[in-house]
């Protein structure tokens, strides 16, 4: 059925990474689209090896006229694999424009918000989702342009917990031209997004322009070489992570709500490392960094050297970072509560 090279590197993939182990339950995500058509090829083609439990899942998006066409051609696949199928339609263009944000970012977050409730729902343990090697160079091109830290330029983890759900990625180290290389030898034609090739979308543009200008004007390996770029840094953040790990179980003490960090301890580590450790604190009474931004941790970092004992930063979403002797401590105040 595989391509051999294609089908050794996809097992290579889930080995070395861990992806799949006997009984697990996973739900694929599939638009109709030539990565994840392959990559529920792949993971049927799996079982004859692995045990697993193995779902498909589809996100109507209603942003395309012809997105009803990708839906039953998801359920004819499911239904041709003998697989359990869970969709749902919501409107995003009109979410989008409610909650004032991009139509990228809504359809993204509203799809991972139904597969994460399909998930829990029917008791899968794993999402498996589509992104090849192409994705993660695009996204670590996305993110240096748009500006980074170290963990933004770690782009598309293979595996990651979210929500009690772990989401794994097989098709990683795989190339968009060898996926659609396979798809041509098993003779199947997958639904083609239009809005993918549409270069208003900073993404897009960097797939259709950017990339080819690279390679062209460059380096015509490019991507291997972001790719590998990307592997270092993941390595390197993997390390730093471990370290701040180890401080945050020695130096933190919790108290009711808050996030205490031993001053001493704090002052004498690597700039980055307080940095990483502060950032690890917040995580823990906000449980993500989202709308905290660089000028924020300017302010942070001002606190930290200069301001006297008592003075307090705050931050979105009700958080709080407080200088007292001793201690730097990160919290969140209740809705009306005031930070003294």
């Amino acid at each position: 059925m595989t391509e051999d090279k294609l089908w050794n590197k996809f097992k290579n993939t889930i080995h070395k990474y861990s992806l799949i182990t006997k009984n697990d339950r996973i739900l694929c995500a599939v638009s109709g689209g030539p990565d994840s058509v392959a990559l529920l090829y792949l993971l049927q083609e799996l079982r004859r090896d692995i045990n697993f439990t193995l779902g498909v899942a589809h996100f109507h998006h209603g942003i395309r006229e012809d997105a009803d066409d990708d839906l039953e051609f998801v359920r004819k696949l499911a239904e041709e694999f003998d697989l359990s199928f869970y969709w749902e339609k919501r409107n995003v263009p009109e979410i989008a424009t409610r909650r004032k944000k991009s139509l990228e970012e809504t359809a993204r977050e509203q799809r991972y918000e139904f597969l994460f409730s399909t998930a829990h729902k029917y008791s899968y343990t794993k999402v498996a989702v589509a992104h090849n090697r192409d994705d993660q160079v695009e996204t670590f091109l996305y993110r240096l342009i748009r500006g980074a830290g170290l963990k933004g330029l770690c782009a598309i983890p293979v595996k990651i917990e979210i929500q009690g759900i772990t989401v794994i990625r097989p098709l990683i180290e795989i190339s968009r031209q060898e996926i659609e290389n396979f798809l041509k030898q098993l003779k199947v034609t997958p639904r083609i997004d239009t809005t993918n090739y549409d270069t208003r979308f900073i993404r897009n543009k960097i797939r259709q322009e950017l990339i080819p200008y690279l390679k062209q004007e460059f380096n015509p390996n490019i991507q291997e070489v972001l790719y590998t770029t990307v592997e270092h840094i993941q390595l390197a953040y993997q390390f730093i992570s471990q370290e701040v790990e180890k401080r945050f179980k020695r130096y933190v003490k919790f108290d009711l709500d808050c996030v205490k960090i031993k001053e001493e301890k704090f002052n004498k580590l690597h700039p980055y490392l307080r940095t990483e450790l502060i950032r690890r604190a917040i995580q823990e009474v906000k449980t993500d960094l989202k709308r905290i931004e660089y000028d924020h941790w300017l302010e942070i970092e001002s606190l930290v050297a200069f301001r006297p004992y008592g003075s307090i930063v705050n931050l979105p979403c009700n958080i709080w970072i407080k200088k007292i002797k001793g201690w730097l401590v990160v919290g969140r105040k209740n809705n009306g509560e005031k930070t003294e």
